[in-house]
């Protein structure tokens, strides 16, 4: 039979000082895997913590929080993830939880209502700007990032909104004094497949997956809608080729035909000054 519901569990040292808030379907097996990973050197907060218990031969206490719907463990996780955080214990969970988890409708819904105009205290805002600042990513999370930012659509009228919100913001002396001392002291990269060298925010935005001697690189392709033209300089073909093409219904500009082949143009000047004389096939 199908499991319906799920435990949200804590673990605990010394009674009542929880420190990490956890989902399982059977949370003592759960819990010696806790333990297991934490002797084999597992390396994060969590097991940090319940190793230095075992070295007191001390261990954390499972208390389990609440049973829910296995549907929406994600967000009664994330919730009480929040809730034991407001009432400020020191947890080391390192996510607020829900990884992994599909949410139903219902539930994407009741989180959002949740987290909808919540204010975090200054204390916080601090923790989590100290714990990203000092994260390091691994050389494989970096790629896998890199892979799922790369060719990411932004939903229609996400740029606009953006725009809105962020056009008339005065931000503080102080804050563009920062902005100006990281900009001057942001690490300077070299790419490695060329010798051009820049900011490392500059060189990731516009220049390593855009580097022609990158041996992954290729160059993005425009493809007229008329005439089936392809090219890879945009601004060339938006501002001359596209509206102007001689297959296009909405085009008013003359068609200029060599009277030699088929080649046409609405440009009179290029077919008289590259085209007519040179035409191959004129006798």
């Amino acid at each position: 039979m199908k499991q319906e519901t799920t435990f949200i569990y804590s673990l605990e040292f010394p009674e009542g000082n929880v420190r990490y808030i956890g989902k399982a379907n059977r949370p003592k097996e759960r819990f010696w895997q806790h333990i297991s990973k934490a002797k084999l050197g597992d390396k994060s907060y969590k097991y940090s913590w319940i190793r230095s218990l075992l070295k007191n031969n001390n261990r954390p206490i499972l208390k389990i929080v609440d049973e829910v719907p296995i549907k929406e463990w994600g967000f009664w996780e994330q919730h009480y993830i929040s809730l034991y955080k407001s009432w400020e214990f020191k947890l080391t969970n390192l996510f607020e939880g829900g990884v992994g988890c599909e949410h139903t409708e219902e539930t994407r819904k009741r989180i959002g209502e949740g987290n909808r105009g919540k204010v975090r205290s200054e204390k916080h805002r601090l923790a989590v700007a100290k714990a990203n600042s000092e994260r390091v990513w691994s050389e494989k999370s970096k790629e896998k990032l890199s892979k799922a930012s790369r060719g990411r659509k932004m939903p229609e009228g996400f740029a606009e909104a953006v725009v809105e919100r962020l056009t008339g913001v005065k931000h503080s002396e102080e804050r563009k004094m920062n902005q100006r001392i990281a900009s001057a002291n942001m690490e300077i990269v070299k790419c490695p497949y060329c010798n051009e060298s820049g900011k490392l925010n500059i060189m990731n935005q516009f220049h390593f997956d855009k580097c022609k001697q990158n041996p992954n690189y290729k160059p993005k392709e425009y493809i007229c809608e008329y005439c089936g033209k392809i090219t890879t300089h945009k601004s060339s073909f938006t501002k001359y080729h596209n509206n102007n093409c001689s297959k296009n219904p909405n085009n008013s500009r003359e068609t200029i035909k060599c009277p030699h082949c088929d080649v046409e143009s609405i440009n009179k000047t290029n077919m008289s000054r590259y085209h007519f004389d040179n035409c191959k096939h004129k006798k």
